[in-house]
């Protein structure tokens, strides 16, 4: 079936002791059980339907209902497939969440609602070859309220993690997998775009989710929003007077946006600094050729740029041999991680 219509009856599917995968899409005003010890992958699309009542066996895939869900005692939810992310209304759970950690990713539940966790709701974490390697690991978000905790039990939990509940990250509605370890300003940088969000392609270093041609890990480095492809790395070329003194001579300056808290910048020819995981290299050349000419810090010109944004502030560097007559030059970032 591709589409099925619950009456008021509602429907039951029975796995008996089998892993099966249905892919239908469900609507009407009835409700769904499952019974059986087996899995049910639901791939699915739900329209409002009535409650999904999970009474023996395991509920896993990545499909999307638009009613409320509630797992039985001695039933299991265990989202997507290694891992994956299974989305419902709200949720009630009383019997266990088999949730798998690889690597940077995770499984994930998303409750449009509610979330209620019976008295004998269980976590069970399985590690998975990736091992635990993120800070923080989301483990179910929810935009109405959490009752309870996972009283029955918390198991395999990686070592130096602990669970959060009410966890403040992303909308604030979220239970996580928290390190003991200081997270990682680049993890917390891009949950605040990306909240909840599990996929490499999008939350990655190395990925371009919006497409400007900048990497996250540019925009991180220089006050980009990986979200948005209008606004990028703040990193501006200016000819401007630096020392302000009473001959004004215009010199090439690099204005760039710099993690806050980054140190003085140092070094010759090429002063550089490093903060968050970010080293900063301010390269210069004079032939546009080679980036070995000298430039020197100096202090910040923003006339006219915008403010930078929270957790950033600006530096200024100069050119040597552009003041008094400007040659021809260029001035350059180098981001290393």
């Amino acid at each position: 079936a591709t589409d099925v219509f619950l009456l008021a009856g509602g429907g039951t599917i029975d796995t008996g002791n089998f892993s099966v995968t249905v892919n239908a899409d469900f609507d009407g005003i009835g409700g769904l059980t499952k019974t059986g010890v087996g899995t049910l992958f639901y791939e699915g699309f739900s329209f409002p339907i009535g409650t999904t009542s999970i009474t023996q066996g395991t509920l896993g895939g990545s499909g999307i209902l638009e009613g409320d869900l509630v797992i039985d005692a001695g039933a299991t939810i265990a989202p997507g497939s290694s891992p994956g992310k299974f989305e419902a209304e709200s949720t009630t759970i009383n019997g266990s969440y088999a949730y798998e950690v690889d690597g940077t990713t995770a499984d994930l539940l998303v409750v449009n609602g509610d979330l209620t966790l019976g008295a004998g709701s269980t976590l069970d974490v399985s590690t998975l070859g990736g091992g635990a390697t993120a800070a923080t690991y989301v483990v179910a978000t929810y935009t109405g309220s959490l009752t309870g905790t996972f009283a029955g039990g918390e198991n395999g939990v990686p070592a130096g993690y602990s669970v959060a509940y009410n966890h403040p990250g992303g909308t604030g509605n979220q239970i996580a997998l928290v390190s003991a370890v200081a997270p990682d300003p680049y993890d917390t940088w891009i949950e605040s775009f990306y909240p909840g969000e599990t996929d490499p392609n999008i939350i990655g270093k190395t990925a371009d989710p919006d497409n400007d041609g900048q990497s996250n890990k540019l925009e991180f480095a220089h006050g980009g929003a990986p979200n948005n492809p209008s606004d990028r790395a703040r990193v501006f070329t200016l000819v401007a007077d630096s020392d302000g003194d009473v001959d004004s001579d215009p010199e090439l300056l690099l204005t760039v946006a710099v993690r806050s808290g980054t140190p003085a910048f140092a070094g010759t020819p090429s002063p550089t600094a490093s903060h968050d995981g970010c080293t900063y290299t301010i390269e210069g050349s004079t032939d546009l050729t080679t980036f070995t000419s000298p430039v020197t810090p100096v202090g910040t010109v923003a006339t006219g740029l915008a403010t930078a944004p929270a957790g950033y502030e600006y530096r200024t560097f100069s050119l040597d041999g552009t003041t008094d007559t400007i040659k021809n030059g260029q001035l350059r970032s180098v981001v290393n991680f």
